[in-house]
Parts: C-alpha cells; structure tokens; sequence
C-alpha cells in the first residue's frame, strides 16, 4: 500500500508516524511549508515536494490533512491528476464528505477527535470518526484507520460538525476559560498551579459521572450572596472578567435553579 499525505502540521505528523510504524509505506509528504514537510518526509524515508502538480498518480490513498480553508483547493488541484480507483480521505471536522466526490470513486473522511500536538505520537488516545461514500469504501478506510488508532466509529456530516461544536465547547472554550483565570492570578501574585489539582479532579470525576451530575459553586447551590461578593470584585478589578462570570453563572442558575 503506498500513501500519499498532503500536509505536515500535527494531524499529519501524528498519522504519519503511526502509518510507518506499521509499515504503511508513505511515498510522498506534500506540504507547502518546506521546513517542517522535509523534516517529516526525512523521519518517513518519503519523499518530499512542495508543489502539488508534482504529485504522484497512483497512489493507493490520498489523506488530506490540510486546515479547512484550504481542502476545497487541494481537492481541486487533484481532480483529474490520480487514479480514479485511489481512495481520497480529507480528516476535518467541519468540511462535508462531498468536497472530495469529483476527485475518485472511492473518498471518505477520516476525522480525529482528539487535540493533536507532534510530540504525542504514542502518548495520546485517538478516536477516529470515519465516513465514507460507499461501503466499499468504507472497509478500506477502516483498514487503513486501524493503523492509526484502535477506537474507531461511524459518523456522516451532519454527525460529525455537532461533534466538532461539542468539542469546542469542552476543549477549546475551557482552555480560555484557563487562560482569563491565569492572567487574574498573575494579576494579584496568586501561583496558578494552585489550581490544578482542582481541575484535574473535575477532570477525572466527569470519566465517572453526567457532568450535570457533578456541577459544583456559588450558582449551581443558589449561594448568591458569595455570588455578590465576586461581582463586586470584578466590577472594580476587571469588568472584562465580570462579563464572563455574569453569562456563565446566569446560565448555572437558570439550568440548575430555574432562575437567574
């Protein structure tokens, strides 16, 4: 089997990686950054080129790692190029399976729910969500997919971008959540680090229970006169803080108490 991978940011480096540690054979790492795809191509005994109309043509998979913006430009600058029996796999989140449809016969999506950083090829569960156009598709790329992680599932377009907003919301959004809280804690000379077994705990428990189930604070047990205490502080030290914390404790009370 030989693969073709277009792209070398995380997503393909982490792919990349577990492929050949399977003795998946990667030809070609295309990538417009030179830098980063030689350096992946040199760790894959690949060969590396920047410019997409060099791509080889029979390839037996063709995985599309590139940002959003990008695939619908990719995808055309394959059209005609390689082999119409080449399975073609895009691994977004948000970009329907049909952007690939005029490309191959055989195409489907290869979505990974995970946050991907180069340095955790081994380290990190990978839940892969797959669709593909036909069911013969669909068994070669769980094949391929195998080779990658072992936590496999279905999902089509419609499934996989409401799983993509859940996962900003319990990735992305939280992190931000981190970020405010530790320019407040720098701001009064409080060590961050301080908080970590707190989130670590709230971490572990949500793998147990309903994370409605476990909701703690001031406005989960309709304490609002420590919910007065903190507003007054915020409305003096950072009204931009005050926001946040009025939005996010309006909707506590209105789920858990029925009011605001």
């Amino acid at each position: 089997m030989g693969i073709v991978i277009i792209g070398s940011g995380n997503v393909a480096s982490i792919f990349a990686c577990r492929l050949f540690e399977n003795n998946i054979k990667i030809e070609q790492i295309v990538a417009r950054n030179p830098v980063s795809g030689n350096a992946l191509a040199g760790q894959l005994n690949a060969v590396f080129i920047q410019d997409i109309s060099n791509v080889k043509t029979d390839a037996d998979v063709y995985l599309i790692t590139v940002q959003d913006d990008f695939l619908p430009m990719v995808a055309d600058s394959l059209r005609g190029k390689i082999s119409e029996k080449a399975l073609v796999l895009h691994t977004t989140g948000s970009a329907s399976i049909k952007v690939l449809e005029h490309i191959s016969s055989q195409y489907g999506v290869l979505y990974p729910l995970q946050s991907l950083r180069k340095e955790n090829v081994n380290s990190i569960e990978i839940p892969l969500f797959l669709d593909a156009n036909n069911n013969s598709s669909f068994e070669k790329l769980e094949n391929f997919a195998k080779n990658i992680s072992p936590i496999i599932a279905f999902a089509d377009d419609q499934q996989r971008i409401r799983l993509h907003i859940a996962a900003v919301f319990v990735s992305n959004f939280p992190n931000y959540l981190y970020v405010l809280a530790e320019s407040f804690c720098k701001n009064h000379n409080i060590e961050f680090s301080n908080l970590l077994p707190l989130m670590k705990e709230t971490t572990n428990r949500i793998s147990f229970f309903s994370p409605k189930d476990i909701q703690t604070g001031p406005a989960a047990r309709g304490d609002l006169g420590t919910i007065e205490k903190h507003t007054s502080i915020l409305e003096k030290e950072n009204p931009e803080l005050l926001k946040v914390y009025e939005f996010l404790t309006n909707g506590i009370l209105d789920t858990f108490l029925g009011k605001k």
